[in-house]
């Protein structure tokens, strides 16, 4: 089995959600700027805590 093809499941999670956000939002022709909104709203996260749990 190729070293590529052996996920761990926090990366089959991340996929999954990644499918079901997709399909959830389908039919909204204004996702990136309702995703970019979002974005400006966020607190920022020091740069050392987001690596953290990394």
């Amino acid at each position: 089995m190729p070293p590529d093809s052996r996920r761990g499941w926090k990366h089959l999670t991340a996929l999954r959600d990644e499918k079901e956000f997709r399909a959830k939002n389908l039919g909204n022709p204004y996702l990136f700027r309702d995703l970019v909104s979002r974005l400006i709203g966020v607190e920022s996260m020091p740069y050392t805590q987001l690596i953290a749990s990394a």
